[in-house]
């Protein structure tokens, strides 16, 4: 499998997204710069078309960085669903209750972690965003920023598809 040119590493600080297939022996997450993708010189375009067309043919997924959905949204996005996790369970449970088909659940999982030989916990929220927006009602700020957030990827989503296509298409 050709190595993509960007590579994410759990061992690699926050933002660094630069070349680290060496240290993840290859094995890394793809990434994506959307910022090239769509405002790049023919060639890097090119070049960024082909990766992105390598991660979704080999990975089925992967990282983009320098999508514009702002950083402060990120975070808000972030605190509402800290506010959820907060919420009495009672007012939670049929989310917590939900299956695997339902379009919002809340869970928890523990997974391994190779990187530092550990076993760790991860909370998470589910939503379904397409063809219809599902969100929790409470906390009603989740909602918001949810909406304005999936409006945000439904661009990078658009753009990335775009970067699919062939030129002229």
């Amino acid at each position: 499998m050709p190595t993509p040119s960007h590579r994410h590493c759990p061992n690699h600080p926050k933002g660094d997204h630069g070349d680290c297939a060496g240290a993840c022996g290859g094995d890394g997450i793809p990434v994506i710069d959307l910022g090239v993708l769509l405002n790049g010189n023919a060639e890097e375009r090119s070049q960024a078309t082909h990766e992105l067309g390598q991660a979704c043919e080999h990975w089925g997924f992967f990282m983009v960085i320098n999508h514009g959905v702002p950083e402060a949204l990120q975070e808000e996005v972030m605190e509402a669903c800290k506010e959820l996790y907060s919420l009495p369970r009672d007012e939670k449970a049929e989310y917590i209750a939900a299956g695997p088909k339902d379009p919002v659940r809340i869970g928890t999982g523990l997974f391994y972690s190779d990187v530092d030989d550990a076993i760790c916990r991860r909370d998470y929220v589910k939503m379904v965003a397409h063809p219809e927006f599902h969100c929790p009602a409470k906390p009603a700020r989740l909602r918001y920023c949810c909406g304005v957030l999936c409006s945000n990827e439904a661009a990078v989503a658009g753009a990335c598809e775009g970067g699919l296509r062939e030129p002229g298409t």
